[in-house]
């Protein structure tokens, strides 16, 4: 009976989030928010997101990585400004940032989890998203930059420095925007229905029973 029982528990965890990836996907092509930033306009705020973090703060980081996937593949098939390197660089930029969040909510667990609550290891998990995210995208958008956008360019120092910071706020920004709005509604639903908090990955964060009662005094 266990068996069944995880084996449908992993069915619908995929199944979930096969649904999440095109969900994202498709919010990705009707939605366009873009980044009112002077030389950057290039740049969007991607609501789809969300439903990765989402994903991720609901079944695990397992699945939230592979939603991740079904986004970047669905996004292959639909139109966008940049075929190709678009979605390949929002398969970087979501991944980076989920894996960031996988270990803040590791260091999370291991250091903190006695002294803090759920708000702190959030926190935690993204600060570390955004920073992860930020770190590995800015080598990726110099090669992009340089071998595919803009070949046989010469730019100058100054302009680069100012190019991947600009990039570097962005992504900051993005990762905020993207996890802020899940956390929210995790929480929410905990609230509506205490039964589906016990179920969810993200519940894990809250200090046991014992460590609660080790801090009263």
């Amino acid at each position: 009976m266990s068996v069944q029982k995880t084996s449908v528990s992993r069915t619908t965890s995929l199944t979930g989030a096969a649904v999440f990836g095109a969900l994202a996907a498709v919010i990705t092509f009707l939605i366009q928010i873009p980044w009112p930033v002077p030389g950057f306009t290039f740049l969007q705020l991607d609501l789809a997101e969300i439903v990765d973090v989402l994903a991720f703060l609901l079944f695990g980081p397992a699945v939230g990585l592979f939603t991740t996937l079904i986004h970047y593949l669905v996004l292959n098939f639909l139109p966008t400004p940049s075929p190709i390197f678009g979605p390949l660089l929002k398969l970087f930029g979501v991944t980076s940032m989920l894996l960031g969040m996988w270990l803040g909510y590791g260091a999370y667990a291991r250091i903190l989890k006695r002294r803090g609550g759920v708000i702190t290891g959030f926190g935690l998990m993204s600060g570390t998203g955004a920073a992860l995210r930020a770190i590995i995208l800015t080598p990726i958008n110099y090669v992009f930059l340089i071998f595919v956008f803009f070949p046989n360019t010469v730019f100058s120092t100054s302009y680069l420095s100012f190019y991947f910071v600009g990039l570097a706020t962005y992504n900051v920004i993005q990762t905020v925007l993207a996890t802020v709005v899940p956390f929210v509604v995790v929480k929410a639903l905990s609230r509506a229905a205490p039964n589906l908090e016990v179920r969810t990955w993200f519940a894990r964060m809250k200090p046991s029973t014992a460590a609660q009662a080790q801090k009263t005094p």
